[in-house]
């Protein structure tokens, strides 16, 4: 959106004949996606029927909850989708930690299935007309979790909001992501379905074999002194006789958590057995090198040979119901990150890099 609001009148200078800004639809695709998964869960659920604890045809139509974190920095990107979801389908859209989800939330019996319910706020009507809609305290039930945290160790620093997320997960909510995707992300876990014949399981051999061809190096600890006998000697051999071509991850996302380069070799060194597992070695990525470029930071602006990174959104929803296919599988829009070209570390919400895009690519 802030590409596009400056964009106008184009600079020949600086754009020369790329045209205009690619379409970045994010903003609608997201919402639309969290809508779907709304319908779909209001479709299961007659409002004319007895619930539990309430009377489901006097009850308030079911919320999206957003799952944010104490304290959030990234709220009005946050907003942002809520205001979109407002427009996609009008559900009212609830903001709670894991430790509110664990002190206000509940599952109860309702038309037959575990319904997650919680306390509202005092909701506006989504129309903006009729005023207070429900008051403190009034039960409403919850289509959507939308996790906008709980990616993290550092968002469960209690039982309380492992238990959270445990109640999230036993209801009948449609949840974004479902945990199967969700710890599609974690590092172990890459690394598990980068080993032999494990993509190939989901993917199929070819499909899968042309996926590997995109496939860098994960390897956990555990290896380090295996294949002794191969080019470079073990893992271990390889790393300390050129450190920089790996990268060290922990399970943290946002950036400032790895390890890099001659690093590598003393925080192995002391690092403990059982604080191992929660590491992997990542063969390093070395993008082309582009430059010089203006970075610009808290209003200040400096030359520097930069590296890119480009990351492609998509929705996917699916009930797996009739022939198995998707309801819904789309591309969604677009994010460029761009950072000097020797920092070792890329979040931008950590300092690390900006928001590019790809017309000054």
């Amino acid at each position: 959106a802030m590409h596009a609001t400056l964009q106008p009148p184009p600079i020949p200078e600086v754009v020369g004949d790329k045209g205009e800004l690619p379409p970045n639809e994010a903003l609608r695709e997201i919402p639309d996606a969290l809508a779907a998964a709304h319908a779909h869960y209001c479709r299961q659920v007659p409002r004319g029927a007895q619930g539990g604890a309430l009377d489901a045809g006097s009850a308030p139509e079911p919320v999206i909850v957003f799952v944010v974190q104490s304290g959030e920095r990234n709220a009005i990107d946050q907003r942002l989708v809520e205001a979109g979801v407002r427009r996609a389908c009008g559900a009212v859209v609830l903001r709670r930690t894991l430790r509110e989800v664990h002190d206000t939330a509940r599952l109860e019996t309702r038309h037959g299935r575990r319904a997650l319910v919680l306390p509202a706020d005092p909701l506006p009507d989504p129309a903006g007309a009729l005023g207070a809609q429900e008051v403190p305290g009034t039960l409403v039930e919850v289509s959507v979790v939308y996790f906008r945290a709980g990616y993290t160790p550092d968002d469960y620093p209690t039982e309380a909001e492992w238990a959270a997320r445990l109640l999230v997960e036993r209801s009948f909510a449609v949840k974004c992501p479902c945990i199967d995707y969700h710890l599609a992300g974690a590092k172990r876990v890459q690394q598990a379905l980068a080993g032999p014949g494990a993509v190939e399981r989901f993917l199929g051999p070819e499909e899968g074999a042309r996926a590997r061809r995109c496939f860098a190096g994960l390897y956990g600890l555990d290896e380090l002194d295996e294949g002794g006998k191969g080019p470079g000697g073990t893992l271990r051999d390889r790393v300390l006789a050129d450190p920089r071509a790996f990268v060290m991850k922990p399970q943290r996302e946002g950036g400032g958590n790895n390890i890099y380069g001659t690093d590598i070799p003393p925080f192995l060194a002391g690092l403990k057995a059982e604080e191992a597992r929660a590491y992997i070695l990542m063969q390093r990525i070395f993008p082309p090198v582009h430059g010089p470029s203006t970075l610009v930071r808290n209003e200040r602006g400096a030359p520097f040979d930069t590296v890119s990174e480009l990351g492609v959104f998509t929705t996917f929803f699916s009930t797996g119901e009739g022939d198995g296919q998707p309801d819904l599988n789309k591309y969604a829009g677009h994010i460029l990150r761009t950072k000097p070209a020797d920092a070792d570390e890329g979040g931008v919400a950590a300092g690390f890099a900006v928001l590019d895009s790809p017309l000054l690519y």
